[in-house]
């Protein structure tokens, strides 16, 4: 497999990886912009193989266009793409919350949680399924969400190679991803973005499965989101738009912020 001969060759020799994905490398380039290359191995197979998501990563970025939950896509090079250089992943930042005993703020949760499952809901739109929806695939810039890394997603219907995350994984998914295992996916999303940690974070991952399975999930009743979640955790939603409508219409209705921090019984972050 070769990518397009007239693509310009791009070298990253001297610069110092951003992130390590199992299909590529991320270099930054300049303050807006990286590099995401497809890297080269000994083994056939794997370079292929690593080409290959990369071109299905580039397919998706070419037919999303411009969107402001998507990150942006500004042109390709042999063997990678060049994007725009936005924040850092959510997770990154739910983690330093967390070590800091603190949660995102009523307004700032509610705000990231709408931004993704619109992301989500453009990608449904436009013929794409991500197949690994999380907060690791989620940049956070300031108070903004972007929806990245598309290497393994599915266009049209055909065959992803991505997997969701033990605790993203719908429990009866054997196939490939599907509509509802990506809301599934965005449930476990939102609880993160809500608590500062994966759904049973501490436990392992046959518990996990095995619990989701008999469909026993974490307690959310202490969220402002918890009919949304479980909506997402049951399979009751059948398009990310009504998700995305659901976190509308809380966001219009006054909520007991206080009292949400309370109960998780942690310090409130204001936004």
């Amino acid at each position: 497999m070769q990518d397009d001969p007239s693509l310009p060759v791009l070298s990253t020799s001297g610069l110092h990886w951003l992130g390590v994905g199992i299909s590529g490398i991320v270099y930054p380039l300049d303050e807006r912009t990286v590099v995401k290359i497809a890297p080269t191995y000994d083994n056939q197979y794997a370079t292929s193989s690593c080409l290959r998501d990369l071109l299905t990563e580039r397919s998706v970025y070419q037919r999303l266009g411009c969107h402001p939950r998507i990150c942006q896509y500004f042109s390709s090079v042999q063997r990678g793409i060049l994007l725009e250089r936005f924040g850092e992943p959510v997770r990154k930042h739910l983690r330093k919350l967390y070590k800091q005993g603190k949660t995102p703020s009523h307004k700032q949760a509610l705000k990231w949680s709408c931004q993704v499952a619109e992301g989500i809901a453009y990608l449904h739109q436009k013929g794409v399924i991500q197949g690994d929806i999380g907060c690791h695939n989620a940049l956070l810039k300031g108070n903004e969400i972007k929806i990245c890394d598309f290497g393994g997603s599915s266009i049209d219907g055909e065959p992803a190679r991505a997997g969701y995350e033990c605790r993203s994984q719908r429990w009866d998914d054997d196939e490939n991803p599907s509509i509802a295992s990506e809301l599934f996916a965005l449930g476990s999303t939102i609880y993160e973005i809500w608590t500062t940690t994966r759904p049973y974070e501490d436990e392992p991952d046959d518990t996990v499965e095995d619990n989701y399975k008999h469909q026993c999930f974490p307690d959310v009743e202490a969220l402002p989101v918890a009919k949304i979640i479980k909506k997402c955790w049951h399979g009751s939603y059948t398009s990310a738009d009504e998700v995305v409508a659901d976190l509308i219409l809380l966001q219009t209705k006054p909520t007991n912020a206080r009292a949400y921090s309370d109960a998780d019984n942690r310090p409130f972050l204001d936004s």
